[in-house]
């Protein structure tokens, strides 16, 4: 009776470490999904820049996507976009979003934020949106990458200039999923 009562004691603790086992694992699963779709979406940046009269210069692993069929602000529009950050080199973190409207010939608009580690820049140029600064930019495809030029002023003055080179674009997520 002695031992029927400890060889159930040890089925409880079995069944409770492999429903424990199988749990994390159920709550490990989307966590290593999220960061293995991270890494896919990780590309070779090359960043040119010249921020407020200083060069930066950076070469790294960052994403960049594009979606074909996107909209802004309830518009139409393709959409790129470029994140970048470091811990090592300058600049420190860079975004990208360049909107080409599907309808129509109005230029490419752009958001663009550079911190330096000692300042942070932001022109957008987003109708709909808060316009902050002025600028262009373009992007020319490059095999499954592409290369854009920037050039702007932020609101208060500073002069943004340069190339941002992807060595390939994955698709973007919906917003929200």
């Amino acid at each position: 009776m002695h031992q029927l009562a400890r060889l159930v004691g040890l089925s409880a603790v079995l069944a409770l470490s492999t429903g424990a086992v199988q749990a994390q694992r159920r709550a490990a699963t989307p966590a290593a999904a999220r960061a293995a779709a991270a890494r896919a979406n990780q590309v070779n940046i090359t960043i040119s820049l010249t921020v407020d009269g200083k060069s930066y210069r950076a070469t790294g692993i960052g994403e960049c996507t594009h979606a074909p069929v996107a909209s802004i602000y309830s518009v139409m529009a393709s959409m790129w976009s470029v994140q970048y950050n470091s811990n090592s080199s300058t600049p420190k973190n860079l975004s990208l979003t360049m909107w080409r409207l599907t309808r129509g010939s109005a230029p490419p608009q752009l958001t663009i934020a550079v911190n330096t580690g000692s300042n942070s820049h932001h022109i957008s140029t987003v109708k709909g949106g808060e316009i902050a600064g002025s600028g262009t930019v373009t992007m020319q495809a490059k095999g499954a990458g592409g290369r854009f030029e920037i050039s702007g002023k932020t609101a208060k003055g500073a002069a943004v200039r340069g190339t941002i080179e992807c060595e390939r674009f994955t698709p973007a997520m919906a917003e929200g999923g």
